[in-house]
């Protein structure tokens, strides 16, 4: 069964990527907005939000299109 919602991440250096991008797939835009806030929060360090990726996109595979986008500035 398809998911709706698919949640990438990476780094703008690495030049392979895809499927192997993938950090969620689900139904549900917000579970995957929560896993990107939840790797996000991950990266805190020393009281500093430092994010180890470069970006992180939620793409609707309904529409094919890029619903959501986060960079390493996100906060």
């Amino acid at each position: 069964m398809s998911k709706r919602y698919i949640g990438f991440y990476g780094s703008t250096y690495y030049p392979n990527g895809g499927a192997e991008d993938i950090m969620i797939a689900s139904n549900y835009i917000e579970e995957v907005e929560v896993a990107i806030e939840m790797e996000q929060l991950n990266g805190l360090y020393k009281g500093e939000k430092k994010w180890k990726y470069d970006w992180a996109h939620i793409l609707d595979t309904e529409t094919m299109e890029i619903v959501k986008e986060y960079d390493k500035d996100y906060e």
